[in-house]
């Protein structure tokens, strides 16, 4: 029988409520995964201190006397910042407070907070996907990573169609790039252009430079880890081999990186010449990202889990588990423990949506 109103509130206030707790429990425990708030600490530090993150990185010989404790526990010390300037600015106005590295569990699981009351208003029962996501509790709350903002940002301009928003997204991380051209290509408003790409210019004037490219340059060129379809690519295409581009930059796998990002171009003509619903393109372009992307931390997989909220797809429900087998280990034997559940899955939606159908209506 199906539970009265009444019912349903309190249903709801306990989930919401379980929720809450989780993620406060998270909070009071120590980073367990993940040092990348130690990196964000000490760029908010950078840029109070007067200097560029995007031209000296943090074993750069210019910063040494900003060196403490919690620059121990940087990472990939040799690449400047690859983050964008409102991450940037968010970093900055932390390192004000002087409480360390901690405060970005409290900044991402607020904006992770904000995300579940926006989707729970707009999208009711679905946004449930990501209230309970044991991912996204973890990341944000416990690992403290920063993708809540730009999923948040994300979000917003995804009901509103703002480009404010989509410019902010992307200024926030660049993976809202293509996603922002997937849900608004076919927008013929040459405002709403005008302040995508205005913004977007203006948040990184501050910073311009060759430099401004070097941390990404370093990121796209050399970093692989538990990658999907990507790894069958480089199989059949490059011999592993890699060229330098100058310093200690160096591209791997170019090849199948070029092979890549056809795929992903032809993706976003694909939901373009489908016209597919907004939602509906974002996960389609980003689950293709993601399939064909070298690196793929369990973060990213996020961004799946709210466009899932809108979109409703049981594949990106299934990668959200599957993906915390990345943490136990990058060999073959645990990503094929993440990736096959995933792709039988993404195989049987599409025999029941496309295959089933067709071959029903052949066979009346």
């Amino acid at each position: 029988m199906p539970r009265k109103i009444g019912e349903a509130a309190v249903f709801d206030k306990r989930l919401i409520a379980l929720a809450v707790v989780l993620r406060l429990v998270c909070l009071f425990l120590p980073y367990r995964w993940s040092d990348d708030p130690y990196r964000y600490w000490w760029e908010g530090r950078v840029q109070n201190a007067g200097f560029n993150p995007y031209r000296h990185a943090p074993d750069s010989p210019a910063l040494e006397s900003l060196r403490d404790a919690n620059w121990q526990h940087v990472s990939h010390k040799e690449v400047p910042t690859v983050y964008g300037p409102v991450l940037l600015g968010t970093f900055r106005l932390a390192a004000l407070t002087g409480l360390g590295p901690v405060i970005f569990k409290w900044i991402f699981t607020a904006c992770d907070v904000a995300l579940c009351v926006w989707l729970l208003r707009w999208y009711g029962h679905r946004a449930w996907l990501w209230v309970l996501s044991p991912l996204v509790i973890g990341e944000f709350g416990w690992n403290g990573h920063e993708m809540s903002l730009a999923i948040l940002l994300f979000m917003i301009g995804l009901r509103r169609n703002s480009p404010l928003a989509f410019a902010l997204a992307i200024l926030t991380h660049l993976l809202a790039l293509p996603l922002v051209a997937a849900v608004s290509l076919r927008n013929r408003d040459w405002r709403f252009w005008a302040i995508l790409v205005g913004v977007v210019i203006a948040g990184y004037a501050p910073f311009a430079g060759v430099h401004l490219l070097t941390g990404l340059t370093h990121f796209a060129g050399r970093w692989r880890f538990n990658d999907a379809l990507f790894g069958l690519l480089t199989g059949l295409v490059d011999e592993g081999t890699r060229r330098q581009v100058g310093g200690d930059v160096w591209f791997a796998f170019e090849r199948a990186k070029v092979i890549a990002a056809v795929i992903v171009a032809a993706s976003l003509a694909w939901v373009w010449w489908r016209r597919y619903t907004p939602a509906r393109a974002a996960l389609t372009v980003g689950g293709v990202i993601l399939f064909f992307s070298p690196v793929v931390h369990p973060w990213y997989v996020t961004w799946l889990v709210a466009f899932a909220c809108v979109e409703f797809r049981w594949w990106p429900i299934v990668w959200s588990g599957t993906v915390l087998l990345s943490y136990a280990g990058d060999s073959l034997a645990w990503r094929l423990g993440e990736y096959v559940p995933v792709f039988a899955t993404l195989t049987w939606e599409w025999y029941r949506a496309s295959i089933r159908p067709r071959w029903s209506q052949k066979n009346l």
